[in-house]
């Protein structure tokens, strides 16, 4: 194409110089290290060899160096060996040259017209093309394929950030794809804007660094789809079938793909004061109602009852329809998924159905109501779905329910709410109580508030001015079933979805990613998920679980939800994550971690300060099996700093928890422990017929920093929490650090071991272990381990004592289940001595404790005396003669923070004093 091609060597000098052409219209430099120096004179006589006299072209740079008739260009260098430089001529004679093409069309003119010999080399706007017979790879450019050097302008993309360069981008994966993979070279100042796509096996996208090139999502994407996944997911078999693909040195904005809130009309106008929707008598939600008083009655410190004074009038509940006129749909047929409700008027008939999913598969399909009577609907279906249902008889007698809320204000204390019910004239007629809560020292206002029982209608925009398409959202970048998967060096920007997701890959590693302003707070979306292709507890043939999975150097700030959902099956590796006010919690780890064995590690993270967005606000969330923390800082957490019920075989190590509960001191004056007027609360359940629980307060008689026990069927099992740090400074903290929580069945929790703590820097009016909180917590031999703590009273033996003067039991409050307590116990009555030592030692084996007594009866003369070696009790006292017992003692039951002993014998008053090791 008339070019020649130099590899320079060497420095500018007398005997470094030569001819390079006398036909010239441009220099382009394939260098990437150093410059090209080059001259040009008149005649055939060298220029001076001083490098000061010699022009610069700078590496990978183009100049227009157009010669005039007789002038010569010298370069510093030899035409034999690799290209460096090309020389290009804009002559187009009988020899083969021909003018440098300066357009990529007048390049496509060339390849339709005049294609080269193979292997030939053409460069145009800085781009280096290969000349191959018969090559279909670039659409516009036939025979021709990219050099060595991948990017998507070779492929057509424009890079200026808002025109659409997806079919750039999937040509490119196409040609590499086809040559077995490789790089993409995104190139500096460029952002590719594209819709959904897809990355294919063994191609890297490579960027030229984080503020210098951008994958943007084009405002074309369809919504509620996946942004960018991989191809050859294997989804009918078990085996991986992709491989290698990464994502390097570049940001990746997320702010132009399409999402709803549930928080916003269906026109996607925002609604920014849901708590102004609740006001009955002015209130969306709470329309109508006004002149009802009511009185909180109090037993205890808890509201056990609401008295009406007066039920008010004009209960109208919603504008269009009251939320209890929900009426569940019971459906059958021979396909799977499809979702609907009815929608009942005052009277309990039947008005209309909404679909809410079509499901798939069905040929046939029925639907009943569950409580309307007579009623009888058909379902229409299109391409197997459920698209729409008539109501042919209307039927009547459903269970309406005019139901609304009931909140409290004051009084000292929280947690109490209740559920009014109105009648058909729209006076509100009785109160029921769902939680009395507690701390009370007086009454406290009662008020009906918007949020009723039954919101599912929330669903329908027709009805509400709520979103019921909130969550069609889709995925930012989704990984499914890769191996050696890879991110790093990237940062995600304005995904308001589950940013990326990392679906049964093996060995992904994902690390110095930043997140910027991404996830959603309407629903469980994550900036990084990773969990299983397929559920674990009912695995199909496709099932593949995410394994060896390593995510570090994360930094996170201000994600509307869940920093990190980290819940490999089989084994990962999360350290050094930087996560602040994150959405619920800053890292989850669920029941699915671990699910198909090995072990997960997370380490050197600093967690602070989630946010509460529905009914939790901890730090971290852990119901996982086979995890080890160690070395991470919790802090801020709005429940507390862990929720780690459920934790099996977990061990948190070295950790350091700072100033957690922050639900009890901050906010404003009477919004103390209540749940946020946010959208994930209002709509809390409602697709099961659960109440809204925005507004309402929390109650947990006391918080703490730490809660464990049991969730669901099982408990904690094989947990231990040693060698962390608790710092406290705050005048209003929780009450306890740790808490036992039962949220399951009873007696299911395990061993769990706390020692090696150091408490010393927390208030003495905050207590170490809250039982309170639940019963029946622990299996009854209370495998509870408190040891060795520094500055509590586990850090060595406790001495108590009793004095018993009659039968009974009398229950040890000692601060931890003792693993040996010994009994001393002696009576002086009448003049005669008395004594008896006993060990009673803790066994995990029936009847979990293990017991013996050495007893010494003397009388005052000395005339008799007795002494006696037994595993029967642990302290008897006897006549020295024998013929009578005085006092025994025996075990009775252990506690969490102590032991309780039972006098069956007491005919004399006897002292006792115990001594617990921990």
């Amino acid at each position: 194409m008339g070019t020649s091609s130099y590899s320079l060597e060497g420095e500018w000098t007398e005997t470094n110089r030569h001819i390079a052409a006398e036909d010239c219209a441009a220099l382009l430099s394939n260098a990437s290290g150093h410059d090209i120096r080059w001259a040009r004179t008149l005649d055939s006589l060298p220029p001076p060899f001083a490098p000061a006299s010699a022009h610069i072209l700078r590496p990978g740079g183009t100049q227009e160096i157009p010669l005039t008739d007789g002038e010569i260009l010298w370069m510093a260098g030899s035409p034999n060996g690799n290209s460096v430089v090309d020389v290009y001529s804009d002559k187009d004679d009988t020899g083969g040259a021909t003018a440098m093409p300066a357009t990529r069309s007048e390049l496509a003119t060339m390849a339709a017209t005049e294609p080269r010999p193979d292997g030939q080399e053409v460069r145009i706007g800085g781009l280096g093309f290969i000349w191959q017979e018969g090559a279909s790879a670039i659409p516009d450019l036939p025979g021709l394929v990219p050099d060595d050097v991948v990017t998507l302008e070779h492929f057509g993309a424009s890079g200026d950030g808002s025109s659409d360069d997806t079919p750039a981008w999937n040509a490119a994966n196409d040609y590499l794809e086809s040559i077995g993979g490789g790089i993409i070279q995104g190139r500096r100042n460029a952002t590719y804007a594209i819709a959904e796509s897809t990355i294919a096996s063994n191609v890297t996208f490579r960027g030229a660094g984080r503020r210098s090139t951008t994958l943007k999502v084009h405002p074309n994407t369809t919504y509620g789809v996946t942004w960018l996944e991989n191809r050859d997911i294997n989804k009918t078999t078990a085996p991986r079938t992709a491989f290698n693909i990464a994502l390097r040195n570049l940001t990746i904005d997320g702010t132009e793909l399409p999402y709803n809130r549930w928080l916003s009309q269906a026109d996607g106008t925002l609604i920014t004061d849901p708590e102004a929707d609740y006001v009955m008598g002015s209130g969306a939600l709470g329309s109508g109602i006004s002149g009802v008083s009511l009185t909180a009655v109090l037993t205890g410190d808890e509201v056990t009852s609401v008295t009406v004074n007066s039920g008010g009038t004009g209960f109208g509940g919603h504008p269009t329809y009251p939320y209890g006129r929900m009426e569940a749909l019971t459906i059958t047929g021979d396909g799977s998924g499809a979702k609907a409700h009815g929608v009942m008027d005052a009277t309990g008939a039947l008005t209309s159905v909404v679909v809410t999913d079509g499901g798939s598969g069905y040929t046939t399909i029925s639907l009943v109501p569950k409580t309307v009577d007579g009623a009888t609907l058909t379902g229409s279906l299109t391409g197997g779905a459920l698209t729409s249902v008539s109501v042919d008889v209307a039927g009547t007698g459903g269970d309406v329910e005019n139901t609304v809320q009931i909140h409290f204000s004051g009084g000292g204390g929280h947690g109490a709410y209740a559920v009014g019910t109105f009648d058909e004239t729209g006076s509100l007629v009785s109160v029921a109580m769902r939680s009395g809560g507690g701390g009370y020292t007086s009454a406290p206002a009662a008020f009906p508030s918007g949020g009723y029982a039954d919101i599912r209608l929330l669903a329908t925009p027709a009805v509400d001015r709520r979103n019921g398409d909130f969550n069609g959202v889709g995925q930012g970048v989704n990984f499914a079933k890769v191996v050696d998967p890879l991110i790093e060096d990237v940062e995600f920007v304005g995904f308001k979805c589950s940013t990326f997701t990392d679906g049964g890959c093996l060995n992904g590693v994902y690390r110095r990613i930043k997140f910027t302003d991404c996830t959603k707070d309407d629903g469980p979306y994550g900036c990084i998920v990773v969990q299983s292709r397929g559920n674990p507890e009912n695995q199909t043939a496709s099932y593949s679980p995410s394994e060896n999975t390593l995510v570090e150097d994360i930094y996170i700030e201000s994600a509307e939800r869940v920093g990190v959902m980290f819940a490999p099956a089989k084994g990962g590796t999360m350290r050094r994550v930087h996560a602040k006010d994150c959405g619920e919690a800053c890292v989850t780890l669920s029941t699915d971690v671990n699910f198909d064995g090995s072990t997960v590690l997370v380490e050197d993270c600093d967690l602070r300060y989630p946010k509460m967005t529905d009914i939790a606000g901890d730090v971290l969330e852990c119901d996982s099996r086979n995890v080890t923390f160690r070395r991470c800082r919790f802090e801020g957490g709005v429940t507390g700093a862990m929720r780690i019920t459920g934790a099996r075989n977990t061990l948190i190590e070295d950790c350091e928890y700072h100033n957690c509960g922050t639900a009890l001191a901050d906010g404003a004056v009477g919004l103390q422990y209540t749940k946020p007027y946010g959208p994930y609360s209002e709509r809390y359940q409602y697709a099961t017929g659960s109440r809204a629980v925005c507004g309402d307060q929390m109650f947990e008689r006391d918080f703490s920093c730490l809660r464990t026990g049991t969730v669901s069927g099982h408990g904690a099992d094989g947990l231990t929490i040693r060698g962390c740090r608790f710092f406290e400074d705050r005048t209003f903290h929780p009450a306890f650090l740790f808490k036992q929580a039962r949220t399951g069945d009873t007696f299911q929790t395990a061993d769990v071991t706390i020692e090696n703590n150091d408490v010393r820097n927390i208030p003495a009016t905050m207590g170490f272990w809250d039982v309170e909180n639940a019963n029946q917590v622990f299996e009854t031999k209370i495998p509870l381990h408190i040891r060795h703590n520094l500055g509590h009273a586990s850090e060595g033996p406790v001495i108590l004592s009793h004095q018993w003067t009659t039968t009974g039991t009398h229950h040890f409050d000692v601060g931890f289940r003792p693993r040996v307590v010994e009994i001393f116990a002696d009576t002086f009555a009448n003049a005669r001595s008395r004594f008896s030592y006993g060990r009673l030692i803790w066994k995990r084996e029936s009847p979990f404790y293990d017991r013996m007594t050495h007893s010494v009866s003397i009388d005052s003369s000395g005339g008799n005396q007795r002494a006696r070696l037994s595993d029967a009790y642990l302290a008897q006292i006897e006549e020295p003669d024998g013929t009578d017992d005085e006092f025994i003692l025996e075990f009775d039951s252990w506690s969490e923070l102590g032991f309780t002993l039972d006098a069956t014998t007491c005919t004399v008053t006897t002292n006792i004093r115990v001594v617990c090791h921990p």
